[in-house]
This record gives C-alpha cells, sequence and structure tokens, in this order.
C-alpha cells in the first residue's frame, strides 16, 4: 500500500526507514531521498512511528488561521460621555 503517492512510498518502505531509526516524517523522505510535497501522507506515517515504536506520540491538529476575536453584541451597553451643558 502506498503511504505517500506524491514520492511513490509505500508502507514497507516507511517501515524500513522507521527500522533505520526514522523517527518523524522528515526523517522518513530523508531515509528515501525525497521530501514532503503535499504533506497528506504525514498523518499516516506518525501512526505508522507511534505503532512500530510503542511511543505516544503528539500529533498536533492542523488549524486554520487564527480566528479574531469575535465582535462585541450590538445589544451590549455602550459609554457615550456625558454631553457639555
Amino acid at each position: 500500500m502506498y503511504v505517500c503517492l506524491c514520492n511513490a512510498i509505500s508502507d514497507s518502505m516507511v517501515e524500513d526507514a522507521i527500522e533505520g531509526g526514522a523517527r518523524a516524517e522528515e526523517a522518513v523522505y530523508g531515509h528515501h531521498g525525497c521530501e514532503e510535497v503535499c504533506g497528506r501522507c504525514k498523518p499516516m506515517m506518525r501512526a505508522m512511528i507511534a505503532e512500530r515504536c510503542g511511543e505516544h506520540l503528539l500529533i498536533p491538529v492542523e488549524h486554520g488561521p487564527e480566528r479574531p476575536e469575535p465582535p462585541l453584541s450590538l445589544d451590549a451597553p455602550r459609554w457615550y460621555p456625558a454631553a457639555a451643558e
């Protein structure tokens, strides 16, 4: 089964890289003389590394852009300076 279509890396190739000491997806790419292209294979590689190494790795969640603070409610009370008399 292919894990990385961009670089034609199969599951057995990932296992070979892990056996060779790879503990991160970048090391798997390096083991096979290639680099990340689209990144869709990274979660599978991380899971394979964690399973094979018996480690509980923290797998980061991909986030979108930072979310801005929500706007204030239009019903919120507003402060206006007292009118000059």
